[in-house]
């Protein structure tokens, strides 16, 4: 969910019913903050436990599509 420009990743676990929150930090794109923020997550992780959320976010230059990889942020 965003409040301004923050953002929380939302997980929750189907087998345990637990949820937790971390923060979500977006990159900015064509020189600036983006808006309009549609996000989709997937079950799909890599070697290293990222993974990938994809959808479309509005940027200066107008709506593009977008791939993120999400991990963790002390990850090497």
């Amino acid at each position: 969910m965003g409040r301004g420009q923050e953002f929380a990743w939302i997980h929750r676990d189907l087998f345990t019913s637990k949820s937790e929150q971390m923060q979500l930090m977006l990159p900015t794109a064509d020189g600036g903050k983006t808006t309009a923020n549609l996000l989709y997550g997937c079950q799909t992780t890599d070697n290293k436990g990222g993974f990938y959320v994809v959808g479309s976010w509005r940027t200066p230059q107008g709506l593009k599509a977008v791939v993120l990889r999400v991990g963790d942020a002390l990850e090497k």
